[in-house]
C-alpha cells in the first residue's frame, strides 16, 4: 500500500510534465536560461540515461520532484520510467520505513504509572491486597427484537381539510439494560465477605433481557394551505412501560435495579417508563396576511408578503424515581436504593409548586438491611407547555432573487417549566425545584437567496 502511494505521486508529477512541460518551457523566464539549443541537449542527455537518473533521484529528497517533471518532459517511455521507478521504490521504500520503525518502536510510560504485576490468569489465585471491579456484558446475549402493530384512519372533511385517527403498539424484548453483578444479599456485617465471589468487588454489566410495551391513540386534524392559512392539530393518549428507559442514568432516575435479584417481581424494576409523557398536544399554524398583496409600489414592499407562523406545545409530565442517598440494605455501591412509599406522593395540579412538588412526607426509611417498597417512577413530574412565535416577510427581486426577514420568539409568554425536583430521600432539597428550561428567547435574520 505504501508503494503504490508512493508511485501514484511520482507519476502525477511524470504525467504533469509530459502534457503541461512545454508550456513551462514557453514561458519567457524559462527561455532567458534555457534556451532551444540547451533544451535540445538536456532532453537528449536526459533520454540517454534515464534509467540511471530516475533511480539515484528516487533517493534524493529535493531533486526528487524535479527529475520526476523532467522526465515527463524529456518524453521518456513511460513503461522505462515506470520501471525504474518501482525497482528503485521497492528498495527504498521498505528500507526507509523499517528504519523508522526500528527506532521509534516503543511505549512510552509515564514514571509515576504503576504497571500490574499480576495477570488475569493468576490474579484471583494471588494473596489480596485488595478488591478488584470490572464491567462485563452478560453471556447470555439476545438480539434485541420489536413487535409494532399500527392502524389508522382518515377522512377529509371539508376541502384540503382531513382528520384521523390512529393507534400503535410496540412490544420489544431483549433490551440492553444496565444492573450490577457481585452484589451481597442485605444483611449485617462486611460487605465484601458477604459477595458470592469475595475476590471481586461489584461488577458493573450489561443484561440483555429488558422489556417495554407502548400504546398510542392519536386524534389529528390537518388543512393544507388554502385561503392564506394552514393548520396541523394532534392530540396523544398514550402509556408506556418497561424495566429501564436507558443503558445509563438520567435525571429522572439510575436506571439501576433495587434489588438486582427480583428486576421482574411485583416490587421490582417494571413501571412507567420515565419517558412516559401521558397526554401530549401539538399544534401549528401558518397565516398569510393579505393585506396589499399585489399593489405594487411602496405598499406592497412595506405591508405586503407578511406571513406568521406558530407552534402551540404542551404535555403532561414523566414519572420519576424516589432513591436513598445511603447504602441502608449494607450492599455496597451500585444498586439503586428506595424507601418506603406510605401513599400516593403525587399532589393536586393546585398544590404542587416548586418549594414542594409532591408530598414528601409519603416517603420513609425502609427496616435497617432491607429495601424499600417504593416502586420505580411513582412521582409524576412537571409537564411543559409554550408557544413559538415567528413573523416572516418576503420580498421579491428581478431574476429569482429573494429576501426574507425572520423574527422568531421561542417560549413567547415566558412559562416556567420547571425541571425535575430534587429526588433524593433525605436531603434537605428533598422534593424542591431550582431549575428550569430555557425562558423566553428572541432571534432576528435576513437570508437572501439568488
Amino acid at each position: 500500500m505504501c508503494i503504490a502511494g508512493v508511485l501514484s505521486g511520482d507519476l502525477v508529477l511524470y504525467w504533469a510534465g509530459r502534457h503541461w512541460g512545454e508550456q513551462l518551457l514557453n514561458r519567457r523566464v524559462v527561455r532567458w536560461v534555457l534556451t532551444p539549443e540547451r533544451e535540445v541537449r538536456l532532453k537528449d542527455a536526459y533520454c540517454r540515461h534515464a534509467v540511471k537518473t530516475v533511480v539515484t533521484v528516487r533517493h534524493v529528497m529535493g531533486l526528487r520532484a524535479a527529475a520526476f517533471l523532467t522526465a515527463g518532459i524529456a518524453r521518456v517511455p513511460f513503461w522505462k520510467f515506470i520501471l525504474a521507478d518501482a525497482s528503485a521504490a521497492l528498495v527504498g521504500v521498505p528500507f526507509t520505513f523499517g528504519l523508522a520503525y526500528f527506532f521509534t518502536k516503543q511505549i512510552d510510560v509515564p514514571v509515576d504509572v504503576s504497571i500490574p504485576v499480576f495477570r488475569t490468569r493468576d490474579i484471583l489465585t494471588s494473596n489480596a491486597t485488595g478488591t478488584i471491579a470490572a464491567s462485563i456484558m452478560d453471556h447470555e446475549y439476545n438480539v434485541e427484537s420489536s413487535q409494532t402493530w399500527s392502524g389508522g384512519l382518515q377522512y377529509e372533511l371539508l376541502p384540503s381539510t382531513m382528520v384521523e385517527v390512529s393507534y400503535m403498539g410496540t412490544w420489544t424484548l431483549g433490551a440492553d439494560n444496565a444492573t450490577v453483578r457481585n452484589v451481597p444479599e442485605p444483611g449485617p456485617g462486611p460487605i465484601q465477605s458477604r459477595r458470592p465471589i469475595p475476590q471481586l468487588s461489584r461488577i458493573n454489566a450489561i443484561r440483555f433481557d429488558g422489556r417495554s410495551v407502548y400504546h398510542g391513540v392519536t386524534l389529528k386534524a390537518e388543512r393544507r394551505l388554502r385561503t392564506n392559512y394552514a393548520f396541523n392539530v394532534s392530540y396523544t393518549l398514550s402509556t408506556s412501560h418497561d424495566d429501564a428507559s436507558s443503558p445509563g442514568a438520567t435525571e429522572s432516575e439510575a436506571n439501576v435495579p433495587q434489588n438486582v435479584r427480583n428486576v421482574f417481581d411485583e416490587t421490582g424494576e417494571w413501571a412507567r417508563s420515565s419517558f412516559d409523557h401521558r397526554h401530549q398536544f401539538v399544534a401549528s399554524g401558518m397565516y398569510e396576511l393579505p393585506s396589499f398583496a399585489a399593489t405594487g409600489g411602496f405598499k406592497e414592499a412595506a405591508f405586503g408578503g407578511w406571513r406568521i407562523n406558530a407552534i402551540v406545545t404542551a404535555q403532561s409530565g414523566a414519572p420519576f424515581t424516589v432513591n436513598l442517598g445511603v447504602d441502608h440494605a449494607n450492599i455496597g455501591a451500585g444498586p439503586a436504593q428506595r424507601p418506603d412509599q406510605l401513599l400516593d406522593p403525587n399532589l393536586p395540579g393546585p398544590d404542587r409548586t416548586a418549594d414542594r412538588w409532591f408530598n414528601t412526607s409519603a416517603f420513609a426509611l425502609p427496616a435497617m438491611f432491607s429495601f424499600g417498597n417504593a416502586p420505580r417512577n411513582s412521582v409524576i413530574g412537571p409537564g411543559i407547555a409554550g408557544v413559538d412565535l415567528a413573523i416572516a416577510k418576503t420580498w421579491t427581486f428581478a431574476r429569482a432573487t429573494r429576501m426574507e426577514f425572520r423574527w422568531e420568539i421561542f417560549n413567547l409568554f415566558n412559562r416556567a417549566n420547571f425541571d425535575i425536583p430534587e429526588r433524593t430521600f433525605g436531603t434537605p432539597n428533598f422534593g424542591r425545584i431550582f431549575s428550569a428550561k430555557n425562558p423566553r428567547e428572541m432571534q432576528f435574520g435576513l437570508r437572501v437567496s439568488f
